[in-house]
């Protein structure tokens, strides 16, 4: 099986190559130069065609969205423990967590922290915020009982919030959810993690 990801640093190609790293499994990876214009090139348009970033390749075939990529990876090596059965009572509470994610939890704490569209006004950073800490407090629910991660034993739905809180970390916005610190650093700690941010 060929596996190629095309990754930028601080995008979410991270928490794709995480996910790679945690599965152990031969990849490629492509490095693109956004400073330099590589996404704009008709040959990676080809592979992603609004020249984001990350782009995957198996088998020849590319896909898009990080989200669907921790999805069907997990599954394709689901020997690898990092994703419950289709049937698995926990599979719906785990595919929850990884598009909560991406709907959710990211867009306030990018309006917020990290816009690119300019700095966003106060009453609009004020929003997000407020958004942001609401989901925050929903993702640490189930971490309240004293579990390591959301699901109990660790699972690619950890992978993506994780990212995620990695960002809201550097960005200060996580001062009043502590409890989301410590699975932060807990995620940040796993070998897996520390390989795909190595360079």
């Amino acid at each position: 099986m060929a596996i190629t990801l095309y990754y930028a640093p601080l995008t979410r190609a991270g928490r794709v190559r995480w996910l790679l790293e945690e599965l152990g499994v031969p990849y490629e990876l492509r490095r693109i130069d956004t400073k330099a214009g590589d996404q704009r090139t008709p040959e990676y348009r080809a592979i992603h065609p609004l020249g984001f970033v990350p782009a995957l390749v198996v088998d020849g075939t590319p896909m898009m969205e990080s989200a669907a990529m921790l999805i069907y990876l997990a599954d394709r090596f689901a020997e690898r423990g990092l994703a419950p059965a289709l049937d698995a009572p926990e599979r719906a509470t785990y595919l929850q967590w990884i598009l909560f994610t991406a709907t959710t939890l990211e867009p306030p704490l990018l309006e917020a922290h990290f816009p690119n569209r300019g700095p966003p006004t106060p009453e609009a950073k004020a929003r997000a915020i407020a958004s942001f800490d609401a989901a925050a407090r929903v993702v640490a629910a189930p971490l309240a009982d004293g579990r390591e991660f959301l699901l109990g034993e660790f699972s690619t739905a950890d992978i993506a919030v994780g990212s995620v809180l990695a960002w809201a970390r550097g960005g200060g916005a996580l001062a009043d959810h502590p409890a989301l610190v410590d699975y932060g650093r807990r995620l940040g700690a796993r070998p897996a993690s520390k390989a795909a941010r190595a360079d």
